[in-house]
Formats: C-alpha cells, structure tokens, sequence
C-alpha cells in the first residue's frame, strides 16, 4: 500500500483526512443508520415511516447546525429505532456502522447505545445484546477496524431499568462492551437518581 508524505506544507484535503487514521469515541448506533436502510428495513417489517422517499425522510432524520434543543435532536431517534426492533436489524445495523466508519478512515470505533430501546416488541436485553455482538464481530473479522460497545442508561427512564442495563454491559463485558454510560434528555432528569446503577 503506497503512503501519503504529509509535511507542513501538504494542504489537507478530504481526501487526505478520510485515509488518516482516526478514532471515533461516541457514535450513535441509532443515530447512524443509513437512509436506504431505514427505508428497506421498514419494508421488510411492515413499519409506516414518514416517507418512503429518500430525500423526504433524509429530512426528517438529519438535524441541521441551528437545533438548539436536545429533545428535538432525539426526535429523529424514534424513526430510526421503531425498524431496529429485530436481531437481525440490529445485527445489519451495527455491522454497516462499522463499515462507514471504515470509509471515513476510522480504526477504532466505540459505538454507543441503549438497549432498552431496542425491546418494544418483546426481545430481552440479552437478544438485543447477541444482536449488536454479533455484527460487531462480523465488522472485526472483515473489517480494518477494532470495534467496541457502550451500553447507556437512559435518564427519562426508571432508574431500577437503568441497574437492570448496568448489570447487562457488566454481563457482555467480555464479548465486546467497554463502557457504561447515561445518556438522554438532561433537562428535568437528574443523574443522582441513577447512582445505584453506577
């Protein structure tokens, strides 16, 4: 493989940023699905989206740089998660992060979720843990990258749910999880209430 020779005179092109090796330490299982993938897992599973048409749902999903609001920021998630209520999207999913990820040059990847999220339609913590892991795994084996797994407590949630996603990320600590977490609306949830699971 043939080696850019950067030097302080080199301009950085997108290009030249993409092959740069990076890390990437929060990204958003959920908040890194491909379009086309919304689109045909939908299909696939019976679900209604607010559109079928590509660029219309692009809209809807992607944020622009004047969201100021954390809650309209997460609105986007409830599309994205009502087609990762299946192992095997979840496993699809976790997989074509991965590869994007590769695209962009990224080596190490931490990918961030909340598995609760993923149990609308009856699978356990568990399932959905064997699920991520699973495409986790794939995108190591056939991949450039070295990928790993934050489960996040959610704060909207009842904090014994919370315990309950601690004890999970401990129990997968040895098949891919690096880190637990609290994530969501920060405004009128207090972190304290949490303490126990931490």
């Amino acid at each position: 493989m043939k080696r850019a020779v950067l030097n302080k005179h080199t301009p950085l092109s997108e290009d030249i940023i993409r092959k740069l090796p990076k890390a990437e330490l929060h990204l958003h299982l959920d908040g890194s699905v491909r379009i086309g993938t919304i689109i045909e897992l939908a299909e696939e599973q019976g679900v209604a989206l607010p559109s079928t048409n590509y660029d219309e749902l692009k809209d809807k999903i992607y944020v622009g740089e004047d969201c100021t609001s954390l809650v309209d920021y997460l609105r986007a998630f409830d599309i994205t998660l009502s087609v990762l209520q299946k192992p095997y999207a979840i496993t699809r999913v976790m997989y074509e992060v991965c590869e994007d990820a590769v695209a962009d040059g990224v080596r190490y990847l931490e990918v961030r979720f909340s598995p609760i999220l993923h149990t609308k339609e009856g699978m356990s913590l568990s399932q959905v843990m064997e699920a991520i892991c699973e495409g986790q795994l794939m995108a190591e084996h056939n991949l450039p990258i070295f990928c790993r797994i934050i489960v996040c407590g959610m704060r909207q949630l009842d904090p014994k749910d919370t315990e309950n996603l601690a004890e999970i990320a401990w129990r997968y600590k040895d098949k891919g999880v690096a880190g637990f977490d609290l994530a969501g609306p920060e405004y009128g949830f207090r972190s304290k209430t949490h303490k126990p699971a931490f």
